[in-house]
């Protein structure tokens, strides 16, 4: 989109700010689709494919908050209108896994 000059600078700028605190948490996220997802092996454990990616469940909530953000600012930038992100989902997911593990 940039070489075809199909985005202004600013927003252009958020994406790269955007995709650089990202890269860190999609390296991790990248280990666990090669080594439990994509290309399982016997040779590894799925708990040990997790230790070996040590990603924690807020850095692939916060993964999927920045994944919306650049979403949202890719609409922004073809003139179409951005999402609001409800928290209700997530919210409801708390209270079930909170229920599930009998705590409250």
């Amino acid at each position: 989109m940039k070489a075809a000059h199909q985005i202004r600078e600013q927003i252009s700028t958020e994406i790269d700010t955007l995709l650089a605190r990202a890269a860190p948490i999609v390296s991790k996220v990248t280990t666990l689709r090669h080594n439990a997802f994509a290309r399982r092996s016997a040779n590894i454990s799925y708990d040990d494919t997790f230790k070996k990616a040590a990603v924690t469940a807020v850095q692939l909530r916060d993964l999927t908050d920045l994944a919306l953000k650049i979403a949202n600012c890719l609409l922004l930038a073809h003139g179409l209108k951005d999402e609001d992100f409800n928290q209700l989902p997530v919210e409801a997911a708390k209270a079930m896994m909170k229920a599930l593990a009998g705590t409250k």
